[in-house]
């Protein structure tokens, strides 16, 4: 049994062993028939590199050693394909600077990457694109022109050329932008249609009293101040209540010239004599008229024939309901019909003097309504009307007072305090282009019309008034047409620079030399 273990383990290591030879030979054999076959591909390749890792080379085939990836060749370039290469290369740059430039291969200094060549124009293209340039103009300024390129004098652009297929023709007034440029500059458009204007005048203002509501108060009599019941500034007083009281002896003699004649009335009221009876009621008709002068009120009257009394004094009520603003009435005072005693004002209504900018006079009108808001009251907003605008204008400031009148019946509005005034005014329904799309000159006005897939046209328009960021047409547009209201002042310069409109308005060229 043993014997057998030992032969069986003589005869496994013999098939290894064969087994093992086999590989190896043929391992061997591949190798070196490898060789063999691309041993003339071999003398044409430079070096062996990673497709992951450039910086790695070696001169014969591998293993990339920072990852591992079989190295591939790198053909040796023939002298010839080389040298007919090199001619054709004008100068090496970088894609990312192109201020680097090297008249060899090699790396950015900048920023590491591989430098690109720019190859050498051919003389009989550059001579043909040269022949097909009329001039060189500024995108921005087009009234710069030269006859060679370089940089625009005002603002340093690079200069573009102008091919003479795109030379102006007379009259012409329409151009095409192509797809990429209308998107490049976000050109928008917008159709012309009616609208409602309402214009909007803002403006500023100075609340002042209500002249109409101003009284001074005088006695009708000459006399003594007796007593004062009005006795302080801004003190509140109604209409009817004593403001003061005042001693007349012109005033004494007049109450008893009326007792007098109501008694002879009473005594001739029987007499035969019919006219003695007339003449003792005329009598007394002229007396009270001469106490209702004096500002006697009926009542006092009628209590000065009830009681057959004169009264020394007379107490001179309030005429209206206000606040006194102005006080002369002290006790013992001596005061003659010229004597002004109290000003008395009425806060329920309140005036603002707006200030209209000369451009706007056209669009006020008296019963206008009008909103007025004040730092006061924030988020407030008091109501009224244009009640009067002056017949002159300020040579100074070049503006028109228009007179405002609002009720103030809790008296928060005050005088002297500045509102913030707003006039909302409806010019009514008519043709209107956006204020964007307006090209305003100093002799004309222009728009630019889509015509849709790029079509261009510039056109003179006829606008009115302005009101909502709008501009009223009044000629040169239809409803339904679009205008260019985003970009159109680029626009504008690409349309100078094709010569369009170049006969309106357009500045003589400024060559450069």
């Amino acid at each position: 049994m043993k014997n057998l273990l030992i032969l069986a383990v003589v005869v496994l290591l013999a098939v290894a062993g064969w087994f093992f030879r086999a590989e190896i030979s043929s391992s061997l054999h591949a190798i070196l028939g490898h060789h063999g076959e691309h041993g003339g591909a071999q003398d044409t390749v430079e070096y062996w590199t990673c497709p992951m890792h450039p910086s790695v080379r070696s001169d014969e085939p591998g293993a990339c050693p920072m990852c591992g990836m079989d190295l591939t060749p790198v053909q040796r370039d023939d002298p010839a394909d080389h040298a007919e290469h090199e001619a054709a290369v004008e100068y090496w740059t970088c894609p990312m600077h192109p201020s680097v430039r090297s008249d060899e291969p090699g790396s950015c200094p900048m920023c590491g990457m591989d430098l690109t060549p720019v190859q050498r124009d051919d003389p009989a293209d550059h001579a043909e694109h040269e022949a097909a340039v009329e001039h060189w103009t500024c995108p921005m300024h087009p009234a710069v022109r030269s006859d060679e390129p370089g940089s625009c004098p005002i603002c340093g652009m690079d200069l573009t050329p102008v091919h003479r297929e795109a030379a102006p023709t007379p009259g012409r007034t329409d151009f095409v932008v192509d797809t990429y440029r209308r998107q490049l500059i976000n050109v928008q458009s917008t159709p012309v249609e009616e609208r409602l204007m309402e214009k909007e005048i803002r403006t500023v203002g100075i609340l002042e009293l209500d002249e109409t509501r101003i009284t001074d108060v005088y006695p009708r009599v000459s006399g003594w101040i007796q007593e004062v019941y009005a006795n302080f500034v801004h003190q509140p007083v109604e209409k009817g209540r004593p403001l003061f009281s005042v001693y007349s002896p012109e005033l004494v003699a007049s109450q008893e010239e009326y007792l007098l004649a109501l008694r002879t009335v009473e005594e001739l009221s029987g007499s035969p004599f019919e006219h003695v009876s007339r003449g003792a009621g005329s009598l007394l008709d002229a007396a009270r008229r001469r106490l209702e002068l004096f500002e006697v009120s009926a009542t006092q009257i009628r209590d000065l024939e009830e009681n057959g009394k004169v009264d020394a004094t007379l107490v001179i009520p309030s005429p209206v309901t206000g606040y006194v603003t102005e006080r002369n009435a002290f006790p013992n005072r001596r005061v003659t019909p010229e004597s002004k005693i109290y000003t008395i004002v009425d806060y329920s209504h309140i005036w603002a003097w707006a200030r209209i900018y000369e451009h706007e006079i056209g669009q006020i009108r008296e019963g206008q309504p009008v909103v007025v808001r004040t730092a006061a009251y924030p988020g407030e907003a008091f109501r009224g009307r244009v009640t009067f605008i002056a017949p002159d204008l300020d040579g100074g400031t070049r503006t028109l007072r228009a007179r405002l009148e609002f009720a103030n019946p809790n008296f928060r509005l005050k005088p002297e305090m500045y509102v913030d005034v707003e006039l909302k005014i409806s010019l009514g329904r008519f043709l209107a282009v956006p204020d964007s799309a307006v090209l305003r000159g100093g002799q004309r006005d222009q728009v630019f019309v889509d015509r849709g897939e790029g079509r261009m046209e510039l056109r003179p328009v006829s606008v009115g008034e302005k009101a909502g960021g709008y501009y009223r047409v009044l000629s040169g547009l239809q409803a339904g047409e679009r205008v260019v209201t985003q970009a159109n002042f680029l626009i504008d310069s690409e349309s100078k620079i094709r010569g369009i409109g170049a006969d309106w308005d357009t500045p003589q060229p400024t060559h450069v030399h």
